[in-house]
């Protein structure tokens, strides 16, 4: 990587990066590339829409190509290429003291195995805001074009979405933000849609240890073929993407301060979505396809910790207990399991050395729609440590799955087994 200044008004910084991988588990081969870059120009515009701002660019790209870890069709390689551009334009209106961003983007995503998809989205937007005395007032608007050109069927998104929202504090210790959303969708087989909704979130401050917070969050939210597959990557080639979900979001908490050592979140939230993803089998040797389809709706309770034991002791838990629907089915949501947590312990020794483990717990999950298979629970432990000869060099040693565990957070798919790797660190 590289970061640095051109005359007095330019900052750049390119990065890349090469990696590859062989056997982690049987017949695995991996590698990856990257190189992207960002320039940061000031603005000496003595224009009153461009004063005191700055203009940001930046893009790249992406090559992913791998086997399929576990798979029933171990030959079976996939290759992704994702391509992405951003301008932004930050500065201020002087007239009317506002604080403005417009950008542009463009990105292109391409899945290639047995089949071929691609996607291209195109997208433009602003943003602004302005302080009235204690409240601070805003607007947005965003215009995206999606085009996706895959196997089953092509389909293309015009995606508005316009907004309006207010932020501040009515009186001491009470903080809030709401405001209205304006959506309009429409799909190339589909009718246009006009969704409204209101948003709002408060914060209370009781003191200084109790922070109570709720919101309530409807709206609709974009999709693309390249979120799709960052979370699913198993996912079948020959899916059908849907480019929009609507849903509704409702939560509230505490947050704790038991002293500046001890914090703790509590949360309780209810979540429901239209066009939910849903994952299903595919016809296709232990790969999944997505269907959307009926309501998805998700209770959950959700709570974690830190605690700073010494300053040489540090430990972290989350736990997170859910219960979900499927509407079509009347059962529990594929891969969502009904309880999962995580805890995680660090101690340095001396000055050089840190070690750390931790532990993963995920639950039973159904593995299908109609909750007739399920994937069994595991708990996963990982150890590192680290030390340092020097301010500059130093080495670390780190397991995965200490313990050999047999598990799959994917079905078919059986996950990496205990293994141990040790390597250098620079600092420059």
């Amino acid at each position: 990587s590289w970061i640095g200044r051109i005359g007095r008004a330019v900052d750049a910084n390119v990065s890349g990066i090469y990696s590859s991988s062989g056997g982690h588990v049987p017949f695995s081969e991996y590698w990856r590339a990257r190189l992207k870059g960002s320039v940061s120009w000031k603005l000496d515009s003595k224009r009153s829409l461009f004063r005191d701002g700055r203009l940001f660019a930046a893009g790249g790209f992406e090559f992913d190509r791998y086997k399929f870890y576990g798979s029933a069709t171990p030959s079976q390689s996939r290759s992704i290429y994702h391509g992405s551009a951003r301008v932004d334009a930050i500065s201020s209106f002087e007239p009317w003291d506002l604080r403005h961003n417009m950008w542009v983007s463009w990105h292109t995503y391409s899945v290639s195995d047995v089949a071929k998809t691609t996607e291209n989205e195109i997208s433009v937007g602003f943003e602004g805001s302005k302080a009235v005395g204690p409240v601070s007032v805003g607007a947005n608007a965003d215009i995206s074009a999606n085009f996706l050109n895959m196997p089953v069927s092509n389909e293309d998104l015009v995606f508005v979405a316009v907004g309006a929202k207010g932020e501040g504090r009515l009186f001491p210790g009470f903080q809030f933000r709401g405001g209205v959303a304006f959506y309009s969708l429409k799909n190339s087989d589909t009718d246009s849609r006009i969704l409204f909704y209101p948003q709002v979130e408060a914060r209370y401050f009781a003191g200084s240890l109790i922070t109570i917070f709720a919101k309530a969050v409807p709206g609709a939210r974009k999709n693309s073929l390249r979120k799709v597959m960052v979370r699913n990557p198993y996912l079948s080639n020959a899916v059908a993407i849907r480019h929009e979900e609507t849903f509704a979001d409702f939560s509230g908490g505490v947050e704790l301060a038991a002293s500046e050592h001890v914090r703790g979140r509590i949360i309780v939230s209810y979540q429901r979505s239209r066009s939910y993803p849903i994952r299903v089998d595919s016809d296709r040797n232990g790969k999944w396809e997505l269907s959307y389809e009926g309501k998805v709706r998700i209770l959950m309770l959700a709570a974690n910790a830190s605690v700073q034991i010494s300053n040489k002791d540090k430990l972290l838990g989350s736990i997170r207990v859910l219960d979900s629907e499927y509407s079509i089915t009347r059962e529990r949501v594929p891969y969502l399991p009904s309880a999962s947590f995580t805890a995680t312990y660090q101690r340095r020794i001396g000055p050089r050395l840190t070690i750390q483990g931790s532990i993963q717990y995920l639950g039973q999950r159904y593995a299908d729609l109609g909750a007739t298979r399920k994937l069994k629970s595991y708990a996963r432990v990982d150890v590192r440590g680290e030390y340092y000869f020097s301010r500059f060099i130093g080495l670390f040693v780190m397991t995965e799955n200490l313990f050999d565990q047999d598990y799959a957070v994917w079905e078919n798919y059986v996950d990496r087994p205990f293994y141990i790797q040790a390597g250098l660190t620079a600092k420059l």
